[in-house]
């Protein structure tokens, strides 16, 4: 189970791509070794990224958190419905 201080080690660890289109343009270079998903995110949005994470071996985490939650985390001044952690620099 993930919890706030985990996501909050990967910020300060500046290795996070935040956003849906973000994530996805990163997923797809194969750059990301593990992406988070809030409770609420569109099903739509859900679905693709468990298909891109499929095809390219990435984890896909379902969090607890809602994205405005996951925003407050993220310490961001808007709502973050996908988290992306890129792999080792």
């Amino acid at each position: 189970m993930t919890t706030k201080i985990d996501i909050r080690k990967h910020i300060a660890s500046k290795k996070v791509v935040l956003g849906t289109l973000r994530t996805f343009k990163e997923l797809r270079k194969g750059a990301l070794e593990q992406i988070y998903v809030s409770s609420n995110c569109p099903a739509q949005v859900r679905t693709r990224l468990q298909r891109y994470c499929g095809l390219g071996k990435t984890n896909c985490t379902e969090l607890k958190f809602s994205n405005v939650e996951l925003g407050e985390i993220c310490k961001k001044p808007f709502s973050v419905s996908v988290l992306g952690i890129r792999k080792g620099q």
